[in-house]
């Protein structure tokens, strides 16, 4: 695993081929209310510590194991997208489910996205560093200001009073600090390119969502 003091962006270009095999396992972990299975926090030394282990994402795959693609064409401008400073409250339904482990494709089937962090605990500023290509092509998802929203659950957001980012090679962004002040299963929110509108179909804003574990 990585020093404190040292993230390692990781760059996932392509989508996994297969069939959405649910969510299920079990955990010593306690889940946001609108979760009905337990989750693995994780115990490989290889992941990241936070990261929740549990069935690939795969919802950017059709029935025939074909890949699902969405295109993305030019930003257009809107005011700075609400999810940065969602809690989840009364916005559910714009997203899509949170995943596990720690890569997955967005909500919208434009990006594949990955993440770490520096050492997760409780009431310590965590930095995040995310990597995110296009699905389509493959190429980096450069100039995407990601924005971070957190939440333990609906009503209990993170106190972060400032969450910053900056751009890295390769479409790769450190994003935080990030406060957890709670332990639990605690959902993060990525978003790329907040400041386009979502109204196009081909809008590049895209939102992807992980759990992770806070000791």
């Amino acid at each position: 695993m990585a020093s404190p003091h040292i993230w390692h962006g990781v760059i996932i270009i392509a989508s996994a081929l297969g069939i959405d095999c649910g969510r299920s396992s079990t955990s010593r972990n306690t889940l946001p209310t609108d979760a009905t299975q337990d989750i693995v926090a994780n115990d490989d030394a290889s992941l990241p510590l936070g990261v929740v282990e549990g069935p690939a994402d795969m919802h950017c795959v059709r029935a025939n194991g074909a890949p699902l693609t969405t295109p993305i064409g030019a930003c257009a401008a809107d005011s700075p997208d609400a999810s940065r400073s969602d809690a989840g409250a009364g916005n559910s339904s714009r997203f899509g489910a949170t995943m596990y482990n720690a890569a997955g494709d967005d909500d919208d089937c434009k990006y594949r996205v990955s993440w770490l962090s520096s050492p997760i605990q409780k009431d310590t500023n965590v930095m995040f560093t995310l990597t995110a290509t296009r699905l389509a092509d493959g190429q980096p998802a450069r100039g995407a200001n990601v924005g971070l929203t957190a939440f333990l659950t609906p009503s209990h957001p993170t106190p972060s009073p400032a969450i910053n980012n900056g751009e890295l090679p390769g479409g790769t962004y450190n994003i935080g600090p990030v406060i957890f002040d709670a332990p639990g299963m605690w959902t993060v929110r990525f978003s790329l390119y907040p400041t386009c509108s979502a109204t196009p179909a081909d809008s590049p804003q895209a939102h992807a969502a992980f759990y992770v574990a806070v000791p």
